[in-house]
């Protein structure tokens, strides 16, 4: 830029700034500014100036009452957006003691900056109380230095930013991400969603999560549980939790340890775990009051450690003959509906018997690559045992729609004899290459009175059965099969099977 004569405003209708892959580019404006006005610019996209030290002026970004998009993307040699002002001894100005040095972003609704790798802060310390009021999805992501969203004042130490100053700063926050920030530290605002990914939670503050209701966390090494080593107050707005690569957690709750809540996940609709390779289970010890009480889908996908999800508290196993209204105080997935369990290599177990009894809005099972699966669903251990306990509900999945099973290798069968009658809405049956299975309902029968038994599907219409070398029957051989409703029948086995006879309404 050249100096004007007759000192005319500069860039004063200019709504737009591109700059992309300046190589060479360190500064934007390198003249002073005082005839530059920017009130009408709308949106900035900085990519690829690499030699770029800073972006604003602090009296150009005074101007900046339009600003509503900001997105800077891999300029490694950024220290600061703003270029903060310098008191003659060389100290920072502060916006609160100098009103006239304050700054503010009125309209600024988007900001993005990524791969820059030598900025520590977003903003200077002299934003006001106020200063983005209308910022909602911030974005941060490979900032390997970056330490807060605004920069302390020199009074404070650099950790020292207040968590009621944040939220004051950022009152319209709605969704947060951080991708590989690993020394952001302090305080920190987490909105009602947030996106966490390569930071340390450890370093920030406690009760990070207060009011966060869709959390996803990725790559985070530091802890080894949610709660309580990151939360004390039992995420209960919760209703989304992600996790993927986090390689060193071991449980969601440990409750061996102190300040561990009563009552926790009480609202979490939605919980998704992938690749949690030291994962050992949901909760080590009792479950809390509430916990998973309004869980609808659960997925579980390459936790290598996993064998038990839900391990059963042994004084709920010595309770399990109360009535299952007793019960829930204990544990209960009562609103379950939808279960994908993938590559999970050393699951051993599903659900208890006791468990069992609160799954009666389960509507999707899809089990795939367990190899030490063994069962599904746990069944009384015998006959006399399921007299003894026949004031408990019924062993029903009243709502039940799709089963798939796949490559579970000692899987012996799918479904306990005692579902025979139980499965009411059960429109399609998949088992595919689970070598050991010998029956798709086993387990213990009733013992062989001379009387057919019967297994009703009433409104199986696609069953298949393929590739399984050891099926000798569809369940025991007292029991007749009844799927008046059959379209799709595919069985496939290298053994003879010894009986698997239906009975249609209309022929295949």
């Amino acid at each position: 830029m050249e100096k004007t004569e007759n000192h005319a405003l500069l860039l004063l209708k200019l709504k737009a700034l591109h700059l992309k892959e300046l190589p060479n580019l360190e500064y934007i404006w390198k003249m002073p500014t005082q005839h530059v006005r920017l009130q009408s610019l709308e949106a900035v996209h900085l990519y690829k100036c690499g030699k770029l030290k800073s972006v604003f002026s602090f009296s150009l970004a005074q101007c900046l009452i339009r600003l509503q998009l900001l997105e800077i993307v891999s300029c490694g040699e950024l220290k600061q957006i703003v270029e903060e002002e310098l008191e003659g001894d060389g100290r920072e100005i502060s916006g609160n003691k100098n009103p006239n040095k304050s700054l503010c972003l009125p309209k600024l609704r988007i900001l993005k900056v990524e791969n820059c790798k030598r900025l520590e802060y977003i903003f200077p310390n002299s934003m006001t109380s106020q200063g983005l009021p209308q910022l909602q999805k911030p974005s941060m992501e490979g900032l390997p230095q970056l330490k807060q969203i605004c920069r302390p004042t020199m009074q404070r130490s650099q950790y020292c930013i207040l968590l009621s100053q944040l939220q004051e700063l950022l009152p319209s926050l709605t969704e947060l991400t951080f991708r590989d920030c690993p020394r952001l530290n302090g305080a920190m605002v987490i909105p009602k969603v947030a996106n966490l990914e390569g930071i340390q939670l450890s370093k920030l503050n406690d009760a990070l999560f207060t009011n966060t209701e869709n959390l996803s966390l990725k790559r985070i090494y530091d802890v080894h549980n949610l709660i309580p080593e990151v939360d004390r107050e039992g995420l209960n707005k919760l209703t989304v939790l992600k996790f993927q690569n986090c390689s060193f957690f071991e449980y969601l709750i440990d409750r061996t340890k102190e300040n561990v809540p009563n009552s926790t996940f009480t609202n979490l609709a939605e919980l998704s775990l992938t690749h949690m390779h030291s994962l050992k289970m949901l909760c080590n010890g009792q479950f809390p009051r509430g916990f998973l009480q309004n869980l609808k889908e659960l997925i579980v996908e390459r936790c290598d450690e996993l064998q038990e999800l839900f391990k059963i508290d042994c004084s709920w196993e010595e309770n399990r003959s109360q009535p299952l209204s007793n019960l829930d105080h204990y544990f209960s997935l009562q609103s379950l509906k939808v279960v994908n369990i993938f590559k999970c290599r050393k699951l051993k177990s599903l659900f208890s018997p006791s468990l069992f009894q609160s799954l009666l809005q389960l509507e999707e099972l899809k089990i795939e690559d367990c190899a030490e699966l063994k069962t599904l669903f746990a069944e009384l251990e015998s006959v006399g045992e399921t007299e003894a306990n026949s004031h408990l509900h019924p062993l029903c999945l009243p709502r039940l729609t799709t089963l798939n099973i796949s490559f579970c290798e000692r899987l012996e069968y799918v479904l306990p004899i005692t579902l025979a009658q139980g499965l009411p809405q059960l429109e399609s049956a998949r088992v595919v290459e689970c070598r050991q299975l010998k029956q798709v309902f086993g387990g213990v029968a009733k013992e062989h009175d001379g009387v057919e038994h019967c297994i009703m599907l009433p409104r199986l219409r696609d069953l298949q059965l393929c590739e399984l070398t050891n099926l000798s029957s569809f369940g025991p051989q007292t029991y007749l099969v009844e799927v008046p409703a059959l379209k799709e029948l595919s069985v496939s086995t290298t053994r003879q099977l010894v009986k698997f006879t239906v009975h249609l309404e209309v022929p295949l």
